[in-house]
């Protein structure tokens, strides 16, 4: 467990005096909704570093920063001297830039704030500066703020601690260069969903752990032939793609063209980039009714778009799950046999467990989709379910059980009983204070979604 009050005053005392040039330079810089890592080779870390110092603030870093003209011209300043020098890293770290306004807070971290700690302890190091950031910015009083900290420690001291005795929890949220899960080299590689190895299937595209369509840029798959990755693309994931369609389009989340239009059979919306507005275009009224009506008193328009794109819930449950097996370690995968046999199955139909899922507090923009995964521990037996997923994507947060796993010791997880039995375990998220909804994705035949959008005056009249 970390002690979070010493890590924050270990690195709020650190100073960057000598600086050097490295072979390799790595750079976290968290808001309260993203955290990007940025790696470079041979960059000077004065000169790298150099927007963020002031007088007030001559050597040391790791405080919240709040974005001014000053540090702007000065991150120009970079951008000009070093935009033609360096590689396309170089791109993304000023892009990062553009997207914090003027008067928000953020922190900048040097690598080494993270050398002494898992991949775990960081993410949970960084989602309590996000929490903080996320009171910050809403300006709050720092004595409110620390209270308010306190009590989020406190909630994860008392949910989490129990998990933690359970589960193996490995977390993905680093986001860094590509990162690739699983063999190297193709000729040594088993795919982990038909089983198969060269020369049988090839292994030549670019199999992305969680779909492209979701904002990954990140992870991809090693542990995928080419065969598998069409089938999951044609058949699995275009379901849940639809699923979640409104959270894909109003996260602006960016898969291979952009940001999708949102299509609906009387009309569709669309995002428009320059403008930064989002469009409705309306054609007929496809039912003879009138598509646009208005309230007496406010003259607000309520627009019902008509039918989207159907969608199977048993598929999108599937593509859930494929998302989290190219996760699973590989010493961990033989518990998930019956698992992938189900997965590839398309007429193995069995109920499943629910779903639960919250949309996040605050609007989020083309967010990197991020995963959490708790392996009950090889010594552990109980009724709880032995691997379960928290995926964060598009807006959206989704906790679910992967189902049929063989130390799962017979355990029914479609009852009642048993849900309510391991979701109240994770208290870490059911006593969160997100709104959570359940959802039974067990039925087989299509589901057509409807969107009516009511629109509410704001209070500056705009």
């Amino acid at each position: 467990t970390i002690d979070i009050s010493r890590v924050t005053a270990d690195y709020s005392s650190a100073k960057f005096e000598l600086f050097t040039i490295r072979r390799e330079l790595a750079m976290v810089i968290c808001t309260m909704h993203r955290t990007i890592d940025i790696v470079f080779g041979n960059f000077n870390e004065a000169e790298l570093f150099q927007p963020f110092l002031t007088k007030e603030l001559p050597a040391k870093l790791i405080l919240p920063l709040q974005m001014s003209e000053g540090i702007r011209e000065e991150i120009d300043k970079q951008k000009n001297a070093y935009i033609q020098s360096f590689p396309p890293q170089i791109y993304r770290y000023f892009s990062i830039f553009d997207n914090i306004d003027n008067g928000e807070w953020f922190y900048a971290f040097p690598e080494e704030c993270f050398q002494h700690m898992t991949e775990y302890e960081r993410g949970r190091f960084i989602d309590f500066q996000k929490v903080y950031l996320y009171y910050k910015n809403h300006g709050l009083e720092d004595e409110k703020i620390n209270k308010f900290m306190k009590e989020f420690e406190e909630h994860i001291d008392k949910y989490l601690a129990p998990l933690e005795r359970i589960y193996d929890i490995v977390c993905y949220t680093k986001m860094s260069n590509k990162f690739y899960l699983g063999e190297k080299d193709k000729s040594k590689r088993v795919c982990r969903f038909c089983g198969k190895k060269m020369p049988d299937v090839t292994f030549n595209d670019s199999a992305h752990t969680i779909p492209l369509a979701f904002g990954n840029h990140i992870f991809f798959s090693n542990y995928e032939c080419d065969v598998c990755n069409h089938f999951f693309g044609e058949k699995v994931e275009p379901h849940l793609r639809q699923w979640i369609a409104c959270m894909l389009f109003f996260s602006r989340t960016r898969g291979r063209s952009g940001i999708p239009d949102l299509k609906f059979t009387n009309g569709f919306m669309k995002y428009d980039e320059d403008e930064n507005l989002f469009v409705i275009i309306q054609k007929g009224d496809g039912t003879g009714d009138k598509q646009i009506s208005f309230s007496n008193d406010t003259e607000i328009p309520v627009v019902q778009l008509g039918d989207g794109v159907p969608y199977i819930p048993s598929m999108v449950y599937k593509a859930l799950i494929k998302i989290a097996l190219g996760f699973v370690p590989d010493e961990k995968i033989e518990m998930f046999e019956e698992t992938i046999a189900w997965l590839m199955n398309e007429e193995d139909n069995r109920a499943l467990p629910q779903i639960a899922y919250a949309l996040s507090i605050e609007p989020v923009i083309n967010p990197q989709p991020e995963i959490t995964l708790f392996l009950r521990k090889n010594e552990i037996s109980n009724d709880l379910p032995s691997a379960v997923a928290s995926l964060s994507m598009c807006g959206m947060h989704i906790v679910y059980v992967i189902p049929f796993c063989k130390s799962d010791n017979g355990v029914d997880f479609t009852s009642d009983d048993a849900y309510e039995n391991y979701w109240n375990t994770f208290a870490l998220y059911s006593k969160s204070p997100m709104s959570w909804t359940s959802e039974d994705l067990s039925m087989t035949t299509p589901v057509t979604p409807r969107l009516n959008l009511k629109f509410q005056q704001r209070k500056d009249n705009v």
